[in-house]
């Protein structure tokens, strides 16, 4: 197991009045110059809206090589993870996991184009089921593969209600 096991050093309250979406704290050294990214998506379970933009984090995380290991072989170098945790930030994109490389067109062009869309993550969406109320999509895009039980019996449940499903990805 690859975590970080770091101790708490600052815990961000957000807002009631912030809209749900995906957010980037950015991090950045002065004296070396080095950034990196902390991504974290704000729920909003109140709020009706047409899509439900579920952000893959299980797979991001499956991917991170952060520590030295990930649950793939191409990049852990002694050896896959059998497991891996989220207490740990993501070796890709300086930090901002899959977000730029996968998500963020997608999440544009939403946005620009005026969809009512909230957004979750893999883990709120095994958690909580009752976050598809409201919704009339369940949207997933980019590298979405993935899925504890949970999670499948959550949107298969959705899907069996009459609502829709728009898989904008692969595997």
């Amino acid at each position: 197991m690859i975590a970080a096991n770091w101790p708490v050093s600052y815990t961000l309250n957000v807002p009631s009045n912030w809209v749900s979406g995906i957010y980037m704290v950015w991090l950045q050294n002065v004296n070396s110059n080095y950034v990196a990214y902390i991504p974290f998506i704000v729920r909003n379970d109140s709020q009706t809206a047409d899509i439900l933009y579920v952000v893959a984090t299980s797979t991001w995380q499956a991917y991170n090589g952060w520590g030295g290991k990930s649950l793939y072989e191409y990049n852990s170098p002694e050896g896959r993870a059998l497991k891996v945790s989220f207490d740990r930030p993501y070796d890709q994109n300086d930090g901002s996991g899959h977000y730029y490389s996968g998500d963020y067109n997608m999440v544009q062009w939403l946005e620009h184009n005026g969809y009512n869309v909230t957004y979750a993550t893999s883990e709120d969406l095994a958690n909580n089921p009752n976050l598809m109320s409201n919704r009339k999509v369940f949207l997933s895009d980019f590298h979405d593969e993935y899925y504890s039980m949970e999670m499948f019996n959550n949107v298969k449940a959705f899907r069996d209600a009459g609502k829709s499903l728009a898989y904008f990805t692969s595997n």
